[in-house]
């Protein structure tokens, strides 16, 4: 396998299996960043601006969706999701990793664009985990069960995008296991 000089990595999984978790650590590696995604979603309490997501309403949402702003967006559970393409084109340039942390349709979106692109499926141990990990959110009734729903949605076509499967039951190994799926497809440029 020939490493490339940059990477586009997807990496997708249910709500709750600890993305944000894992890409946050993952971020302090030199050679990585994490592309950060415009959404219309509110923002929650713990959340910043920026940070977690660019937080815009509909009507910028749409008018950057009009400018070809995006890599690729979508909507999921109600709200709108996009990957502003400029932000990948810039982390490539510079020759590092672009880390996408993206659902299953804008991962086949970004590997039409990018062909070279790595795309990595997170799942949990079990379905009672993934619960278990969205309850202790704060996520009942309705949410919960609609997110439950979307997990089992995606999972039979797993199989036919993702480049690795990793189970993410501890942070630390979910990173090591990024880590080394990395390591296999990246080679960094050589100081000037």
């Amino acid at each position: 396998m020939t490493k490339l000089s940059s990477l586009v990595l997807v990496v997708s999984g249910p709500s709750g299996v600890g993305k944000s978790t894992a890409l946050a650590e993952l971020a302090e590696l030199a050679e990585v960043e994490v592309v950060v995604s415009v959404t219309t979603r509110s923002r929650r309490q713990d959340e910043t601006d920026a940070v977690d997501y660019h937080f815009v309403d509909e009507e910028t949402f749409r008018e950057m969706v009009s400018r070809d702003g995006f890599l690729e967006w979508v909507t999921y559970d109600g709200h709108l999701y996009g990957t502003p393409q400029r932000a990948v084109e810039e982390v490539l340039e510079r020759g590092k990793v672009a880390v996408l942390e993206i659902e299953r349709q804008g991962a086949l979106a970004v590997k039409r664009t990018f062909p070279q692109t790595v795309a990595v499926l997170l799942e949990p141990p079990s379905r009672g985990d993934l619960e278990a990990r969205l309850r202790s959110r704060g996520a009942s009734g309705e949410f919960l069960d609609r997110r439950l729903a979307l997990a089992e949605r995606d999972d039979p076509m797993q199989g036919d995008l993702y480049d690795e499967i990793v189970t993410s039951a501890e942070t630390s190994e979910t990173v090591e296991a990024l880590v080394r799926i990395i390591e296999t497809r990246y080679q960094p440029p050589a100081p000037d």
